[in-house]
């Protein structure tokens, strides 16, 4: 994505309005437990590419949760 760095916060704050309902929050808790869940399984593979697979699930999960409180620190 790319904007204005003076539009960056209002489109954080947007987004944690959009998931900052019930119907959000299930959806965020669900898609959470997925995405652990597989990298869980995955890391429990000794080969190279699970877990680079696992790594790249855990690093996107990371970068969500700093997005996440960034948005809503402001």
């Amino acid at each position: 994505m790319h904007a204005e760095p003076e539009l960056a916060m209002p489109i954080f704050q947007s987004a944690i309005g959009q998931i900052d309902t019930p119907w959000g929050i299930g959806c965020a808790i669900v898609l959470i437990a997925v995405l652990l869940t597989v990298g869980l399984i995955s890391l429990r593979d000794r080969t190279l590419h699970w877990r680079a697979f696992s790594g790249a699930v855990f690093s996107t999960l990371l970068v969500d949760g700093l997005f996440w409180l960034a948005a809503s620190a402001a």
